[in-house]
């Protein structure tokens, strides 16, 4: 009988627990919303046209629209970039030939500086990824962004993030897989960039 109850109250315990903790990633996808309208029109507002924007879909926006997303804007006109510091919620615009160099790490591995040797992950080979182990839960991901700009040389992207009770994302999972999706397209394009910048060299 005690066992029961006991067991009934950890039920109880959990369920206000997890319920606690959706009503709390829903608000912060709500905020991340709001924060990506107001640096948009910030954006808009510098003189930086816009034409294409890259999404990346993080552990609290898979399956959610783009507005609810990560991103980073590119003038191709221009040739600049406008990444978006979502720790110091703050913009950063650069020339393409101030952009550096990126790193993937996932689960604390040892960056390989986006030098682009094409590392063999998660099924598929792109550069600049390092992976700490071949455990099938990632419980951590970023993409760094490096940059020549002496106010604002780092931008991190968390792309998996190891909330309590997550548990981190399967790589079989269609989450897991939506955010390497994006990171790849995201990749492709800091290459082209590297690749122009080393032929004006």
């Amino acid at each position: 009988m005690i066992e029961s109850i006991l067991i009934l109250i950890i039920c109880v315990v959990f369920l206000i627990i997890t319920i606690g903790h959706s009503a709390k990633e829903s608000n912060n996808v709500t905020k991340r919303a709001a924060f990506n309208k107001e640096i948009k029109r910030s954006i808009q507002d510098s003189g930086f046209i816009t034409t294409k924007t890259f999404y990346l879909t993080d552990n609290i926006s898979i399956d959610k629209a783009n507005e609810m997303k990560l991103f980073f804007d590119i003038d191709e006109k221009n040739k600049k970039i406008c990444f978006v510091d979502y720790d110091q919620k703050n913009k950063t615009i650069i020339d393409f030939t101030d952009f550096i160099g990126y790193d993937v790490i996932e689960g604390g591995g040892t960056s390989s500086m986006g030098s682009g040797f094409g590392t063999s992950y998660g099924g598929r080979a792109y550069g600049g990824i390092a992976t700490s182990s071949s455990n099938d839960v990632v419980k951590n991901m970023q993409l760094i962004v490096r940059l020549n700009d002496i106010n604002n040389s780092l931008v991190t992207y968390t792309l998996i993030s190891d909330m309590l009770f997550d548990g981190g994302l399967a790589k079989s999972s269609k989450g897991y897989k939506q955010i390497v999706a994006d990171l790849q397209k995201a990749i492709a394009f800091f290459e082209i960039v590297k690749r122009e910048n080393n032929i004006k060299q």
